[in-house]
């Protein structure tokens, strides 16, 4: 906190009283660098509004761990903070197409977007048609449209 005190030209108690240790503070500066994921508009085609959610977090994710410097604890209440935004965000755009998303349950929700996370912290090409077509769309059941 000495050096970020000193470059920001600062006292390290200024820093301290906003950030309790050197883990939150970093959380802060990659979370300000890193958008959150922003309210998508319904397309009108559920297949299309689907993938519109994985594609913007696997984005997210991937700028996540530019920033986190090889050290995945500093990103990770930030990812968490991705995964529920992507869960709500999946969940809304069941709703807008006329699908009850509790009737999914969690788990069906939460599959693609965890399956999607795997993908990024592996270090594997994320497949959002795949991971919709052959896993959430048989699963909740309606066709697109």
């Amino acid at each position: 906190m000495s050096g970020i005190a000193v470059r920001a030209n600062t006292a390290k108690t200024v820093l301290y009283r906003r950030w309790p240790d050197k883990a939150s503070l970093m959380v802060a500066a990659v979370g300000a660098h890193v958008p959150d994921l922003a309210p998508l508009k319904p397309s009108g085609d559920l297949r299309s509004d689907l993938l519109a959610c994985l594609r913007r977090l696997d984005t997210s994710l991937r700028q996540l761990q530019l920033f986190e410097g090889g050290d995945p604890d500093l990103a990770k209440p930030l990812r968490h903070a991705r995964q529920e935004e992507a869960l709500d965000q999946l969940a809304r755009t069941l709703e807008a197409h006329g699908i009850d998303p509790t009737l999914a349950g969690p788990t069906i929700l939460r599959a693609p977007v965890l399956m999607t996370v795997a993908s990024v912290l592996l270090g594997d090409p994320t497949d959002p048609e795949a991971i919709i077509d052959q896993v959430l769309m048989p699963l909740i059941g309606p066709k697109s449209g």
